[in-house]
């Protein structure tokens, strides 16, 4: 936590918020989007992040991004942290199961359709699949990764 500098963070936040108070103005921030990049940059407390939290402000339109420890712990929304690990997965193998919190958002995000959300649903703790599921799985894994944003 040492690594986190909330002052960094909380001058940020609040230059972008309606509010001067960091009470009230954390609560103009909406989680909109994650996203996961290969290479680094920095979160506004000054941590080196792939993961990325995009912030929607729900007074005056302004977004931002913010890592998504500072995103969990300083702004109080929640993200999972099984979101980022869904996307690393199948990342690294376009076969691998996606897993439910990233699937859950995907549809969350309108990515995925009903009967794909279904499917992804269905087969995601499945190890045995016949050629036309596996192949279908890996469209649907790779529309994922193309609308999740991976840089």
């Amino acid at each position: 936590m040492s690594d986190h500098n909330q002052l960094a963070l909380q001058t940020h936040i609040l230059a972008l918020s309606t509010s001067d108070n960091w009470t009230l103005a954390r609560q103009e921030w909406v989680f909109s989007a994650a996203t996961y990049h290969l290479t680094y940059t920095n979160c506004p407390c000054g941590v080196q992040i792939r993961e990325m939290c995009y912030i929607h402000n729900i007074e005056n339109n302004n977004e931002t991004y913010i890592g998504n420890v500072c995103v969990n712990q300083f702004m109080s929304i929640s993200v999972e942290n099984a979101l980022f690990d869904g996307i690393k997965r199948i990342q690294a193998d376009i076969e691998a199961n996606a897993n439910p919190a990233l699937i859950r958002y995907c549809y969350q995000i309108e990515v995925l359709k009903e009967h794909e959300y279904q499917f992804l649903m269905n087969v995601c703790l499945k190890r045995k699949f016949s050629d036309k599921q596996l192949q279908w799985k890996k469209v649907l894994n790779q529309k994922i990764l193309n609308e999740v944003i991976i840089k």
